[in-house]
């Protein structure tokens, strides 16, 4: 294969330089993530200190610690305690390998196809992250193992996380009949791989699916995704209407058409790779309703520029691609908690969220709500606002 740079690649694979952010503006926001962990990183090493190497239950203290950013090191430990995960996978010894095993078992019974799904599955292994170190089908040999995997111990020869990909998606399709897979879940499945093992990867999807996000969002009808697109627009109206009046005016597209990739990916691919991770750090803790406090704040950091824009093709186009510039993460996640001021999200919990919810589930289901329209994991989260 071609020689590779390193130099060209970030720590976690993926290339630096892309047709939004240039090097400069790569290392800048570089220098902030890496100065940033190295502030926080004495209160994290405290607590674990504190609590026997382990993390504490859900306190408003975790959630400002949390808010502002978890140290790279920490973040696979975080995301699997406070997701549900590290409960569901201990409560289900077995269970992973059961399904990865289930695949061979339909293959010796004759089967094939083995389930529907595979072959989707097959195709979409090499469009993930096709530009990443650790998923490629031939990695350069002087890669380094992921540096936060849980197996960077020596390895044997450079790490391809492809295989381990297929594994996961294909478990997941045999454990959940009702979604199998969905294009959007090789990306999550693929991002969470950098940072644990398969097992605990698969058991991450589980809770996204079956807790942090409403029903019916990867299914087949995305009824989920629909109810979600529903209520995103209505809040959009309280609190960000000219953009909504913008889009519509044009005429091309409606906002939840540019917007419904968001929350499927959980913005991967949308927002820089460092933006994404201070997301997810504060998404299994808090649930979903960050999916919609990060839209409203990347609605309202572009709500002038597109405002001035007069065609209505560049609207969209603006819309879809500032979101990959922003490089500024804690400028984002201020604007994400900020209630106040002209960039403010203001005050949105999950208690209005599931309101809205309930309201768009009913419209959409003739007067009365659909299973699509559970609840979030407010009920389990320490603070709902």
């Amino acid at each position: 294969m071609a020689e590779v740079n390193l130099a060209d690649y970030d720590r976690y694979g993926f290339k630096v330089e892309s047709q939004h952010v240039s090097r400069q503006q790569w290392e800048k926001m570089h220098a902030t993530v890496v100065n940033s962990d190295k502030k926080h990183l004495p209160k994290w090493d405290a607590l674990f200190r504190s609590n026997r190497g382990e993390l504490p239950e859900r306190s408003d203290k975790i959630k400002k610690l949390i808010r502002k950013g978890v140290p790279t090191q920490f973040r696979r430990k975080v995301w699997l305690k406070y997701s549900g995960a590290l409960d569901r996978m201990d409560m289900n010894p077995g269970v992973y390998l059961a399904m990865v095993g289930r695949e061979r078992q339909q293959i010796d019974r004759g089967v094939h196809p083995v389930n529907e799904f595979v072959d989707i599955i097959e195709r979409d292994l090499n469009r993930t992250f096709p530009d990443n170190l650790y998923f490629r089908a031939d990695p350069p040999i002087a890669a380094p193992a992921p540096p936060y995997w849980p197996g960077n111990a020596a390895p044997d020869g450079p790490i391809s996380l492809i295989a381990s990909l297929r594994r996961v998606l294909v478990a997941f399709s045999f454990f959940n009949a009702e979604i199998g897979y969905c294009q959007s879940l090789n990306y999550i499945v693929g991002l969470l791989l950098l940072f644990m093992s398969e097992e605990e990867a698969f058991w991450t999807l589980v809770v996204i699916t079956e807790n942090l996000l409403p029903a019916g969002m990867y299914t087949k009808t995305l009824s989920g995704t629909i109810t979600e697109m529903k209520v995103f627009k209505d809040i959009v109206k309280d609190k960000c209407k000219p953009i909504l009046t913008k889009v519509k005016e044009g005429g091309i597209v409606e906002l939840d058409m540019l917007t419904s990739p968001w929350f499927l990916t959980l913005y991967i691919n949308v927002l820089p790779n460092e933006c994404v991770l201070r997301l997810w750090d504060t998404f299994f803790y808090e649930g979903s309703k960050i999916l919609y406090r990060i839209a409203l704040a990347v609605l309202k950091l572009i709500e002038s520029d597109v405002i001035k824009l007069k065609d209505a093709m560049e609207v969209v186009q603006y819309i879809q691609t500032a979101p990959k510039r922003m490089t500024d993460v804690d400028k984002l996640m201020k604007a994400a908690f900020q209630r106040f001021g002209s960039k403010a999200v203001g005050h949105l919990s999950h208690h209005d969220i599931d309101r809205k919810r309930n309201e768009a589930s009913a419209a959409l289901n003739g007067g009365s709500a659909s299973p699509s329209a559970r609840p979030s994991t407010s009920s389990s989260l320490s603070s709902r606002s």
